[in-house]
């Protein structure tokens, strides 16, 4: 962390770090303008380099700011977390929607970076996300009764296909609702949560007959 850049006005010091999400996002890593950049931000790219050192150090920290700023919300409502497996997954995932859709350019931006790892940044990108569920996994997914699963399901696979499952649905919404605003999205979240529970209660008792015995 740079110390010079921390000690800056907390306006000036957002505004550097709102430009940088922005054209991070837009672009990716590799082809973001840090001439954008400085632009936007009302600073020189003398100054830019000073607070970072470089393009790549730039872009770690936003990204590691980005995953903080995002996990804030989650820190407000954390205590509120139900205990069963499904539920507390099916919680997350409205809390996911609304982040996602409350912070669209910081969670493309991560999302984005995630899934598609600049190769000049994969060794530390690497080691930032596994930090990352090392610290949040735990929080997020400790405690979970899973009580209610059937006799011999392997229980930390249930929780992997619930959870690919979400993922899944999270992305086919936030994919349609970057068309619409973050207040229409979140008055239609019923509906939206009312189709989630009917693919879930397929997923919960299965599709195929049990065989024959």
């Amino acid at each position: 962390m740079n110390q010079v850049f921390e000690s800056l006005p907390q306006d000036k010091k957002q505004k550097i770090i709102d430009a940088c999400i922005a054209e991070f996002a837009a672009n990716g890593y590799d082809r973001a303008s840090t001439n954008a950049i400085v632009q936007n931000a009302g600073i020189s790219k003398g100054a830019l380099f000073y607070y970072f050192g470089s393009k790549k150090d730039l872009f770690l920290y936003i990204f590691n700011y980005s995953i903080e700023k995002l996990m804030k919300y989650y820190y407000k409502v954390k205590d509120m977390q139900p205990a069963d497996a499904i539920e507390r997954l099916t919680w997350y995932t409205k809390l996911k929607l609304k982040v996602f859709l409350k912070e669209p350019v910081m969670s493309k931006l991560i999302v984005d970076t995630v899934t598609n790892m600049p190769e000049e940044l994969r060794v530390e990108l690497e080691d930032m996300v596994r930090g990352m569920y090392a610290t949040y996994l735990p929080m997020m997914m400790g405690n979970i009764d899973d009580s209610n699963f059937r006799e011999g399901v392997d229980k930390k696979r249930a929780v992997e296909i619930i959870s690919i499952f979400i993922d899944g649905y999270t992305e086919k919404y936030l994919k349609a609702a970057r068309k619409l605003s973050y207040e229409a999205v979140i008055n239609d979240l019923d509906n939206i949560m009312d189709e989630y529970y009917k693919y879930l209660e397929i997923l919960k008792y299965g599709i195929y007959k049990s065989p024959q015995t």
